[in-house]
Parts: C-alpha cells; structure tokens; sequence
C-alpha cells in the first residue's frame, strides 16, 4: 500500500536546511539591530554553519544505523529526534561569534547566540509540523533560561571533546525528549 510508505517531507534528512539557512541570516540582522546601540554584535559564519549540515547529517545517520540496526534505511525519526541532532550540530559548529570592543562586557544574548539560535531552529521545527497550534511559541522565562543552560552546558561539554560525540545516541534521545516535552506542553497550552 502506497500510504504506508509516505514519509512527511518535513521528516526526510534536508528539509530544513533552506529554511535554516534563511533563519541564520535573519537572526544575524536581528541580534546585530538590537546591538547596535551598544557596539555589540555578532558575525555568522556561512561555512560554519555548512559544516553544522555535515555534522547533522552524520549523525543522522549514526543515529538510525544505531537504533534502527539493519533497518536503518526503511526507519524514519521523527521532527523531535531531527531538532536535536541539529541542536547538537549547530552546538559543534558554532556559527555565531561575538564582536564587542575592548574592555566592554558581552550581552548575554550575544555571548550565547548560538544556543538562542538553536532555540529558534527548534521553533522552527516544531511550527512546521504544528503551525497553527505554535505559531506563538514563546517558552516562557524560567523554562526558557533553564533550556540555555542546558544548551550551554552541552556547548561546553562539545568545545572540551572538540566535537559531539555521535556515538551517544543517549544525547540525541535525552535532547529529543526535551524538545518534544517542549511541543507538549504549548500544544496543551494552546487547547
């Protein structure tokens, strides 16, 4: 039956590299209107983030050969899984840097650009499978500063490795499970 086999575009491996890409852009000139007025900005970084694509997809790959074993080709992973293997991938390839003058004290949206922009990928991920019931996906405060440091943590914990390891698919499906508690609880909120 044909039905059986239909995979969700948004759930193939490249879907959202386009959107991605334009996300990055936007969120340069974003953050850089918002720091104008303190000097402050941030600088993308194109091959950077074509290297977060190499990385995302690896780890796409590790990841269902892992878990899927011999089926790995006929399995598909679902948008939550997808989120966190590019959270983790733009965690690697980091493609936003500071630029502050001397002697002047980052912003702290500028010292973690990276880990906001992986919030906004996720955002994006989610909005394109529930666009109506997330189109004002907003995490709120608390659950969202607390989100960043996780986000910073797993930064840090990369930066000392030099890369993610894509060997522990434990990371990916921990950060997968988070997203989707994430999707949950807006998609309950929004009822």
């Amino acid at each position: 039956m044909e039905e059986d086999n239909f995979v969700p575009e948004s759930l193939s491996r490249t879907y959202f590299w386009p959107h991605i890409r334009h996300q990055a852009l936007k969120f340069e000139i974003s953050l850089n209107e918002k720091g104008a007025r303190h000097s402050h900005f941030i600088k993308y970084d194109v091959q950077k983030l074509e290297y977060a694509f190499t990385i995302y997809e690896k780890g796409w790959w590790f990841f269902k050969k892992k878990v899927y074993g011999p089926y790995a080709e006929e399995e598909i992973i679902d948008r939550h899984k997808i989120a966190a293997l590019y959270i983790l991938a733009l965690l690697t390839a980091q493609p936003f840097s500071t630029i502050v003058p001397q002697n002047e004290t980052v912003d702290r949206n500028f010292a973690l650009a990276n880990e906001l922009f992986c919030i906004a990928v996720m955002k994006a991920i989610l909005e394109a499978w529930n666009e109506e019931a997330l189109k004002n996906l907003k995490m709120e405060a608390n659950e969202r500063k607390w989100f960043i440091i996780l986000l910073n943590r797993l930064k840090t914990k990369i930066r000392k490795t030099d890369s993610y390891s894509m060997s522990d698919e434990a990371e990916v499906l921990s950060l997968s499970q988070l997203v989707f508690y994430i999707e949950k609880s807006y998609l309950e909120s929004a009822k």
